[in-house]
């Protein structure tokens, strides 16, 4: 016949573990640097590397084309400012780049500001056209008289 052995019930149970002893300032500090990162989680405005991160990322794909974003940027304000004539240029320059940005052959940093000048000359060539028809028709209607 089998029975079963028990044991006495003034057996004590394990005793617990210590409590942790609290760290210093100085081990804290070696345990944070193993931890993961956790930017744009907080912004604590501690200094960061995020743009020295970007800067290095566009840096490493030297199979770009570098983009003319500010160039076309600048003709097209300078269109819409001083030169109509100016326009023309920026647009065509605009559509040019972001074909080559969308077929991955350019760097797509400079999208923003390419398509901020393409916006300034399509303005600017509108305004150009209407001014074109505007003096045509004054001296058609100069003639006329």
């Amino acid at each position: 016949m089998f029975t079963a052995a028990t044991t006495p019930a003034s057996a004590a149970p394990p005793p617990a573990p210590p409590p942790p002893t609290p760290k210093s300032d100085d081990q804290r500090r070696r345990d944070d640097y193993d931890r993961p990162s956790r930017r744009g989680r907080y912004d604590d405005g501690e200094d960061d590397d995020r743009e020295y991160d970007d800067v290095r990322r566009r840096r490493d794909r030297r199979d770009y084309a570098p983009h003319r974003g500010s160039l076309i940027l600048v003709l097209g304000v300078l269109s819409l400012l001083a030169c109509a004539l100016l326009g023309p240029f920026a647009w065509v320059m605009a559509n040019t780049d972001l074909r080559e940005m969308h077929a991955g052959r350019m760097d797509p940093a400079g999208e923003g500001q390419t398509r901020g000048g393409q916006v300034c000359g399509m303005i600017a060539t509108i305004f150009l056209i209407l001014a074109a028809v505007g003096f045509c028709f004054r001296i058609a209607m100069i003639n006329r008289h």
